[in-house]
């Protein structure tokens, strides 16, 4: 059922949930709004061929029969300790300029809120513009979870940015000093003799589900069956890798790395790490020079220290974007999360006996994030 209110004088907007026929406009949109173009098989992918979906849960605003704001979630499966639940991760909220200003995003949650009961939780990972919105809605901070960059072109990632040409000139200039201070890391930094790395074009999903099954951790996490990582990882727009480290001929650990390149720039995500606990820094060392050896050409490299430990993101060079420089770059993310039904206390904030707003209760990799 459609839902409709004036706003701005005699402008009247229709709230509704997608319907068949929406899919093309929805993608005009998205480029008009976020500057660069999504396909229909990028579209299936993202909200059809998720194994937790049933539907495109996708809440939309039109005016006249024209497509003007889009709020959708994607569906995931969380599990805490023995308990298994469905969680939803809100993504893409999208106005058309023109349009904004309207309560457009706040009617589209409204009437999200209320369809979305066949689900414990929200969990995502705002942009600073929404996070007032989400707090009105009854969303709380997790964290702001820290992001670990490699930056090997600084001239490039300048000139993505937009920083002008002084900055593009420092950028060049900075070169040089960057890619010494990364050899002498990647000279430095200690691997084992004995853990054997295997690179593969693709994701083994099998395999990886398999490694998450070894050691599951006690905390809050996205379930990794074969399913969920097939999926995960055959984004259109994405060029996958992974890296199995075996010792003595039996497997210790795996590295999904995950590239695309946008205006000429190749960033490369460290995507997913296992096993998610009980894994060992020589193994992760092991997969991280890898990914290092196997990436020159890429802009940067980014990661978490979850579970791939600090110290070792550090000891190959990666900066925390919570420390100077990159704190000034930067924008960090944050995590939020929201019951569903609503809670203001009692069981409604916590999920197999933990509470789900705090940051020690949860574990969560780059690829439970809304990178897309």
């Amino acid at each position: 059922m459609e839902s409709t209110a004036t706003a701005r004088g005699e402008q009247e907007y229709a709230i509704r949930p997608f319907a068949a026929g929406d899919e093309s406009r929805f993608l005009d949109l998205y480029e008009t709004v976020w500057g660069h173009g999504r396909t229909s098989e990028w579209f299936d992918w993202r909200f059809r061929a998720n194994p937790a979906a049933d539907r495109v849960r996708m809440i939309l605003a039109e005016r006249d029969r024209t497509l003007v704001g889009a709020e959708a979630v994607l569906p995931y499966r969380l599990r805490v300790g023995d308990e298994t639940v469905s969680a939803l991760q809100p993504v893409d909220w999208i106005v058309h300029p023109d349009h904004r200003g309207a309560g457009l995003a706040t009617r589209m949650t409204e009437s999200r809120i209320g369809r979305d009961g066949d689900a414990a939780l929200y969990f995502n990972f705002p942009t600073p513009a929404l996070r007032p919105l989400l707090s009105k809605f009854g969303w709380r901070t997790v964290s702001r979870p820290t992001t670990y960059y490699r930056v090997q072109d600084p001239a490039a990632v300048a000139a993505r940015r937009g920083d002008g040409r002084t900055t593009r000139i420092a950028g060049r200039l900075l070169a040089p000093l960057v890619h010494g201070y990364l050899d002498y890391r990647d000279w430095q930094a200690a691997t084992p003799d004995d853990v054997a790395v295997e690179r593969l074009d693709g994701v083994p999903a099998a395999t990886l589900a398999a490694l998450y099954s070894r050691a599951v951790p006690d905390r809050i996490h996205v379930v990794r069956d074969e399913p969920y990582i097939d999926w995960r990882f055959s984004n259109p727009n994405w060029d996958c890798r992974t890296y199995l480290a075996r010792r003595d001929g039996r497997l210790v650990g795996g590295l999904v790395t995950c590239s695309d390149t946008v205006d000429g720039v190749t960033t490369t995500r460290l995507a997913d790490a296992l096993p998610l606990v009980g894994g060992s820094d020589d193994v992760f060392a092991a997969v991280v020079a890898a990914v290092v050896a196997d990436t020159p050409r890429a802009a940067v490299l980014t990661a978490t220290a979850d579970p791939i430990p600090a110290e070792v993101l550090a000891d190959f060079g990666f900066l925390a974007d919570d420390t100077a420089p990159l704190s000034r770059l930067v924008t960090r993310s944050t995590h939020v999360t929201r019951p569903l039904p609503s809670s203001e206390s009692g069981e409604g904030w916590r999920l197999g006996g933990v509470e789900i707003d705090d940051a020690e209760n949860w574990s969560l990799s780059p690829s439970d994030q809304d990178i897309a």
